[in-house]
Formats: C-alpha cells, structure tokens, sequence
C-alpha cells in the first residue's frame, strides 16, 4: 500500500513538471510567433525601426527560429546596418541552408560594405539557385565593371536585360562603358543608341548621347585618313560661267544641256590632341558637257586646315581655320588661282542652339585676258556670316537661318561689288516612310550691288538672285548615299545681259570611306 502511493505521488509530480514546461515552452514559442509576425509586417509597410525591435524581441524568444535572423538582416540592411545584416543572415542560413534565396540578400550586403570579391562569389552561387533572376547578373557585371574587368560585363548586363526589361537602359549603357574600355567602338556604339532608343530624354538616355558622341569622335581620330567621292548626272536648262571660288557670274548661254559631274578627293590627319587637330585636304571636280565642251569645267583644291573644341562656362564651342588653294581649269585651259583663309567660330549654348560666326579672306587671280583694266576681274573678297542652327525632335531636325555680307574689291572697276545673302534651310528624316530616306529643303536670297557704271554698257549693274531646292536621299549604309535634287534659279539683273532663269535636276551618288 505504501508503495502504491509512493508511485502515485511520483506521477503526480511528474505530470506537474510536465505542465510547467509545456506551458512555459507554449508561451514563449507563441510570445516569438507574435513578435516575428509584427516584425514582418513592419517590414513589409517600410517601418524598418518598429521591424527592428519587433524581430530582435522574437529572436529572444527563440534564438533558433532561421525566418526571424532572415527578417532581421533584410531589416538591417534597409538601417544601413550591413554589418549587423550580414551575421544575421548568415545565422538564418546556418540554422536552415535550403534557404538558398540568402545567397542574394549576402550578396547584396557584401556589396553594400565594398566587399566586392564576396558579393561577387555569392551572386554566382545565387545564380545556381536562382538562374531566371535579373539583378543576379546585373550586380555581377557591375562589380567586373568596378574592378575594370570590362570582358565579362557585357554579356552580364546583356542577360539582365532580357530578363528584366525594367533594367534595359541601364544595361545598355554599362554594356557600352564596358565596349568602349575595350576599345571595341562599333559595339559601344549599339550599345549607347540602344539606351538612347529606350528613352531619349532620360538622364540615362542623355548621358548615352554623351558617350555616343565621344565615341563617334574617337572612331574619326582612329582613322586617320578619309576618301570620298561622287558621280552625278545633271540637266541644266541654262549652262553658266561661274565658277565655285567666285560670287558673279560671268556668261551666261541660254542653251540646256545634259552634263556628268564626278568628284574625288581625300583627308588626312597630319597631327592630332584630345580636342585639337591638324588636316591636309585635296578635292578634285570635274564636269563634262555632253555638247557645250566650253564650259567643262576642272577644279583642284588642296586644304590645310585645324580644328579645335573647347568648353566656355560648361558650354562647347568649336574652331575651325583653313587655307584653301584652288585652280580652275576651263577647257583645259587655266582660268582661275584663289587663296582663301576661312575661320569659323562656333558656340553651342545649349544642346539644340548652335551659332556659328565666319569671316573670310579670298583672293582671285584670273588667267583670261582682258580688253582693259576696268575689265580686269582679280580681287580681294571679304566675307562675314553668321549662321544660327536650331535643332530638335531629340537633335534629328535642324532649322538653319544664316546671313552674310561679301566684298570684292576688284582691280577692274566694273567688278566692285558689295553682296548681301540671307539663307535658310530645313532638314528632317523622313522616317515615317522608311528610317533612312531624309529631305533638305533651302532657299537663298543674294543681292550685289556693283559699286561703279558698267563702262561698256553704261549702267550700274544691280543683281537679285533667288534660289529654292528640294532634295531627298537615302542612307545607302556602309558610306553611301543617293540623292536626288532640283534646283530652281531666278537671277534679275538690270542689265539684260545678266538677267536670266534657270532649273536644275540631278541625281548624285556620295561615297565616304
């Protein structure tokens, strides 16, 4: 009997013991579940410090439980804390290594503290467990990028962006930075005008167009020598003297006449700097008349010639300053030496508004004979113009308005002129039809007024010329172009002699190589 209830009172006791741990073991676990719970909705509505508290109160709770240290690192991350962050994530993976999502969250924290070498390592194990995600191999080429391993980052960024459009702009535009390190420019340059595609006015997109142009003008200083080329049928209603180096007119036929003009010439950089540069130039024209042998016309021209670009106040400007020596062969007979030193300013200052300021020494020395001195046609030419660019839709379309005034003091009196020409002209792609056809249109409005009485007719001669075309052309790629223009020429002059129309058509095929 007494043993009966001495085994009595010892069940008793342990049933009691029994109690007091489960209910003291029910309640924290329960307390922790709470805690982790107010935790995670704290997180999740961005209330990072009230998460803080709440996660750090659950993991007392219970110390073991792996979703509560990961809450905690995701919550320290947000606080900058990152190296707080990183223990605790690194304990939840301890506690529970199927959570194979933390590989990215350490990745990101490793990256966060500069650890580049140990974010690297763990976005290529998250990239096992985790190969359809984007920022996966975004942050991967980022960090080849920083530490200029540029080989790898292209293809990176390139599958970050096929799997998350979001991130394409940016990619394109280090996938670029990376292509242009490597000095591999034709694929820097896809690159840049896939982030400008995206979105133009963008800072990424404005900044691509930054690097475009750069890289635009590293691919010109490559290259230090350029040919070109042209081959263009023409009609001509009414065939002219007035050769390109001159501003008068000098015989006029009133007869048509169909006529091949071909061109040819070449550019090579003699000396080059980062913004400046040295240049030798030489252009050959020829003309052939299909009856008016006369009028053939041959012109060779040899420039040397420098440009520099600048910066003013943050904004760009450009200067451009040649000598230009030209001989006209008429007939095959000389008929015309020019030397012409041409400056040339111009200011951007603001991306779509570029003035542009010129003024020009010329002078001409004529071969043919003259009956008299007053007759005599060599002359000093002065020139001063100002030309305005406006640009728009995203720097496709120019509007250009210009003006100049020109003097020719010649040694024959009957020759004296001062000239006034105001310009405009207007050029857009065509897109809407296809991307690579544009069209130019321009119109000029020239007035000289002679200074002296003509001696042979007796008249001060007064000429107003007015000139309209139209053109269109076609990106042929690869260098070419085709255009197909016409020309309309109204030329009044109070001496009949000079007074005459004229209309042009021709098509003219453009290589530059």
């Amino acid at each position: 009997m007494g043993w009966s209830k001495g085994c009595l009172g010892l069940v008793v006791s342990i049933s009691v013991i029994l109690a007091v741990i489960s209910t003291a073991w029910s309640a924290e676990y329960g307390e922790g579940e709470v805690y982790l719970s107010k935790g995670v909705l704290a997180y999740n509505k961005k209330e990072f410090n009230q998460a803080l508290t709440a996660l750090q109160e659950a993991i007392k709770a219970q110390p073991q439980n792996a979703e509560a240290h990961y809450y905690l690192g995701l919550t320290q991350i947000e606080l900058g804390q990152y190296p707080e962050a990183l223990a605790s994530l690194q304990r939840s993976l301890q506690l529970d290594p199927k959570r194979t999502t933390i590989h990215f969250d350490l990745g990101i924290t490793s990256f966060k503290m500069g650890k580049y070498a140990q974010a690297l390592q763990e976005f290529r194990t998250a990239e096992q467990y985790q190969p359809e995600r984007a920022l996966v191999y975004y942050y991967q080429g980022y960090i080849h990028y920083l530490a200029k391993e540029y080989e790898p980052v292209p293809p990176l960024f390139t599958k970050s962006r096929e799997l998350d459009k979001a991130l394409a702009q940016t990619a394109y535009l280090f996938s670029g930075l990376a292509y242009s390190q490597l000095n591999r420019l034709e694929e820097a340059e896809k690159e840049f005008q896939g982030c400008i595609k995206i979105d133009p006015g963008s800072e990424l997109g404005l900044g691509a167009k930054k690097y475009l142009e750069d890289i635009q003008q590293r691919k010109k200083l490559a290259k230090r020598w350029r040919i070109f080329a042209s081959m263009s049928p023409q009609y001509d209603d009414n065939v002219i003297l007035q050769p390109g180096d001159t501003s008068v007119v000098q015989e006029v036929t009133q007869q048509g006449n169909t006529k091949g003009v071909f061109s040819l010439g070449g550019e090579y950089r003699l000396w080059e700097r980062p913004n400046w540069s040295l240049n030798t130039r030489y252009a050959l024209y020829q003309s052939i008349h299909s009856s008016l042998e006369d009028f053939d016309l041959q012109d060779h021209v040899l420039s040397l010639y420098s440009s520099y670009q600048g910066k003013y106040k943050e904004k760009t400007y450009y200067w451009f300053l040649s000598y230009d020596y030209s001989n006209d062969l008429l007939e095959n007979n000389r008929y015309l030496d020019s030397n012409s030193l041409n400056n040339i300013f111009s200011f951007m200052y603001r991306p779509n508004l570029v003035t542009q300021l010129q003024y020009r020494l010329q002078h001409k020395d004529f071969h043919s004979t003259t009956i008299s001195t007053p007759f005599n046609r060599d002359a000093y030419n002065h020139l001063i113009g100002l030309q305005q660019y406006i640009f728009f839709a995203e720097n496709t379309r120019y509007l250009k308005l210009g003006y100049a005034y020109d003097n020719d003091l010649a040694r024959g009196e009957n020759w004296d002129y001062q000239g006034n020409k105001a310009s405009i002209s207007f050029y857009t792609p065509l897109g809407f039809i296809w991307k690579r056809l544009f069209l130019t249109l321009d119109f000029d409005y020239y007035r000289q007024d002679f200074l002296h009485t003509d001696t042979a007719l007796r008249k001060t001669r007064r000429d107003k010329e007015y000139s309209a075309a139209v053109s269109v052309g076609i990106d042929l790629g690869k260098g070419y172009t085709l255009s197909v223009k016409y020309m309309n020429i109204t030329h009044d002059s109070n001496l009949a002699l000079y007074d005459y129309d004229r209309e042009l058509v021709f098509a003219t095929l453009n290589l530059a190589y």
